[in-house]
């Protein structure tokens, strides 16, 4: 590495607003953390739906827009002092300046892009305004509303900035070059102010041309630098009277034309100050801090208050001053207002915070009458049962599946349950259900596949509209999840049951899904495992993950226990190529050689994979041994469940299998590879045998101990209720969203 090189990599580690050898200008960062929190403070006001507005108020708070320029020139004189001198004597590495500032400031910016696309809405206009949004680029294009991002404009300004900064030092060279260069940019702003840049009469003042004259005064404060430091102590205190003199020009109104010049005026004083010496209220721990982020600040915050709109989380109005809560509760979500005690339409809204005490002992009564009526459960659950493929074969019911034994098990507990399902699920048969099911259409399924990742924006009209004490919702990644999590934060509960990435874009998209979203949206939403797996799992990305697994259950009245076993196995699933029924079939045709040639095996299920497995059969030689059942309902299945020795499960890719369930509650064990979630609880309970590759020797092993197998399955299966998991949600809502 060359000697220019090593230089270059040392003074790329100081700070990027003011660092000119040893001198640190620690004002500068006292004057970015104050212009990024007046921004914030000005945009709270302007969106008028987070604050009370006034007269007063109004005239305090709307001119903190101009700090916007104070940023402008503090980069202008930041990046002079960084890289001024290497410029010009050449010393700099151009390509690792370019990435340097593209590392910058790329990433989180891109983020915050792709987070709001998928917010908002795909759409052609929306994908094209983003594409330019990430190429930093934007400045440069003609339309003034492809920010996606409300203020990337800001950012397109500074990053052109950077990318002409080596023609900007050229500029700079001389301080007449530079106070040429000046009177240029001011009078190119004139003219976008009289003749450019101009739409149905109002400015559009969000073009680097316009706002070039600031960068460059930052530029001409960086060559008088040494001038300004060498100021005594009378003209320091003079230059701060001055600072402070000009400071009603904030509200003071002046021509359309004058407006960069009146922020110069203003900011160029203070500029001076902080150039000058250091004073402690401008340079402290907490400015140095929040100075460091600033850029940060400006970029998301327009994006946080999007989120707050959103999810309802408050709003204080000028109309009595109400607080309304959505995050609260359902009551709050609906309008409900709680007027706090000892406000009046006159007081301030300051009362609104002092009698906070007010609002949660109106909120706890609220809860309170919650409590008595009947309370309203949604479960989200679109994907009613795992295709094969991208295939999702027509049925006739859903009542022999897992949700629809759920929702059964909260109505006996005399809650008001409703399914939100995707309507691609939907039985072909019409019929009327015990519950109310929101089938639900899905949205943009080129982008997003149905059988994995559907997305059904329905359920944001549903959840608008609709009065729920808990939204339990399945899977962390998932759009229907991000949506419950947006439109019902606080009633949210993520069953999860996925204990590993999922393959979806090779896995990439499930890992930024699980790096992201969580962090931003989820950090205050319980999530319950379905599996002790998938709890280790998501525990890695979510802060509340709940000590309390609950499995898929089964109802025990549909499934009773069957001690007395009859000379037979039994398979249970899809007919389809992941599940491995294949392999099922050679092992018992192995266990008829070698252990018992009166052996039954019996296939219950159907799919694409039937036709195979019956020509394998026969090839086998064992077609008087094997019977496929096809689809059963609920009471058939029981009765040859409940008497076979053992059920045999070969799948190569699930997670909790409903079967597996199924057949333990029936007191029949479980021969199994260790894909299943359930895996891990029969291993511990001895609730049968698991093993990758199993063959005819599990088959003779579970016959060998066979009551032991049953005496666990029958002492393991009250736990499996669907009742006991009903149980325990109801009490997770005790414990996590009602309190």
């Amino acid at each position: 590495m060359s000697e220019a090189s090593m230089t270059e990599d040392k003074r790329s580690m100081q700070q990027f607003a003011g660092v000119a050898g040893n001198r640190h200008y620690n004002d500068l960062d006292g004057f970015r953390a104050i212009a990024a929190i007046a921004i914030v403070v000005m945009h709270v006001h302007v969106r008028g739906e987070y604050v009370h507005t006034s007269t007063w108020l109004s005239t305090a708070v709307e001119p903190l827009g101009t700090f916007v320029t104070l940023f402008f020139i503090i980069s202008g004189f930041g990046m002079c002092c960084g890289y001024y001198d290497r410029v010009k004597n050449g010393s700099m590495d151009i390509e690792r300046f370019y990435s340097r500032r593209i590392a910058k400031i790329l990433p989180f910016f891109a983020l915050l892009v792709c987070i709001d696309v998928v917010a908002e809405g795909f759409s052609p206009n929306a994908l094209w305004e983003a594409f330019a949004d990430v190429t930093l680029m934007f400045n440069l294009l003609p339309d003034l509303n492809i920010q996606v991002i409300g203020v990337g404009w800001a950012l397109g300004v500074i990053f052109l900035f950077y990318f002409l900064f080596p023609f900007f030092v050229f500029l700079m060279s001389t301080k007449r070059r530079a106070w040429g260069t000046f009177v240029a940019s001011v009078v190119l702003s004139l003219s976008c102010v009289f003749h450019f840049f101009k739409t149905n009469g109002n400015i559009d003042d969000r073009r680097f041309i316009y706002q070039f004259m600031f960068f460059v005064a930052g530029g001409l404060l960086f060559l008088y630098r040494h001038r300004i430091e060498s100021l005594n102590s009378v003209g320091r205190r003079l230059v701060l009277l001055v600072a402070v003199a000009v400071l009603p020009l904030l509200y003071v109104d002046v021509p359309a034309w004058a407006s960069n010049v009146k922020q110069l005026v203003l900011w160029i004083p203070w500029m001076v100050f902080a150039i000058a010496k250091d004073h402690k209220v401008f340079s402290n721990p907490l400015t140095k801090f929040l100075s460091g982020i600033s850029m940060e600040i400006y970029l998301s915050h327009l994006f946080i208050f999007q989120v707050i709109r959103i999810c309802g989380l408050a709003h204080v109005s000028s109309d009595g001053h109400r607080l309304l809560c959505r995050g609260i509760g359902a009551d709050f979500g609906r309008g409900y207002s709680v007027r706090l005690a000892g406000s009046s339409m006159h007081r301030s809204s300051q009362s609104v915070y002092r009698d906070e005490s007010a609002y949660w002992t109106a909120a706890g009564k609220a809860w309170r009458c919650r409590r008595r009526r009947t309370m309203k459960v949604l479960f989200v659950n679109p994907i009613i049962y795992t295709p094969e493929n991208a295939h999702i074969p027509q049925i006739d019911s859903i009542d022999d599946t897992m949700s629809y034994d759920l929702c059964m098990a909260f109505q006996r507990h005399g809650v008001d349950i409703t399914l939100a399902a995707a309507e691609e699920w939907k039985p072909r048969k019409e019929r009327d259900f015990p519950f109310p099911i929101l089938w639900m259409k899905s949205s943009w399924k080129r982008v997003f596949p149905i059988h994995r990742i559907p997305v059904n924006l329905g359920l944001i009209t549903y959840l608008r509209t609709h009065r729920f004490d808990m939204v339990i919702t399945s899977e962390v990644f998932s759009m229907d999840t991000l949506l419950c999590v947006l439109f019902a934060r606080e009633k949210t509960v993520i069953w999860h049951e996925m204990a590993k990435h999922n393959r979806m874009g090779g896995g990439m998209l499930s890992r930024l899904w699980y790096g992201i979203i969580p962090k931003l949206f989820m950090r205050q939403v319980p999530v319950v495992a379905r599996s002790e797996q998938a709890r280790c799992f998501i525990a890695q990305y979510c802060p509340h993950v709940c000590d309390t697994v609950i499995e898929h259950g089964v109802d025990l009245k549909v499934f009773p226990a069957a001690q007395r076993k009859t000379n037979t196995f039994c398979v249970v699933s899809q007919l389809i190529r992941r599940k491995r029924v294949d392999r099922t079939i050679r092992a018992f045709a192995q266990y008829l050689d070698s252990f018992d040639m009166q052996c039954e095996l019996k296939i219950i299920g159907d799919g694409d994979e039937r036709v195979n497995l019956e020509r394998l059969v026969r090839q086998l030689g064992i077609e008087r041994s094997v019977t496929f059942y096809g689809q059963l309902d609920h009471r058939t299945l029981q009765r040859y469940l409940g008497e076979a020795k053992a059920m045999l499960v070969s799948t190569e890719k699930d997670n909790s299998m409903i079967s597996i369930v199924e057949s333990i509650a029936s007191a029949t064990p479980v021969i199994t590879t260790s894909i299943p979630l359930n895996a891990s609880y029969i291993r511990l309970e001895r609730l049968g045998i698991v093993k990758d590759g199993w063959d005819a020797a599990e088959l003779a092993q579970v016959d060998k101990h066979l009551d032991e197998f049953v005496g666990n399955c029958m002492r393991y299966r009250e736990s499996m209720s669907t009742d006991h998991k009903v149980e325990q949600f109801l009490d997770i809502y005790q414990k996590r969203i009602l309190v």
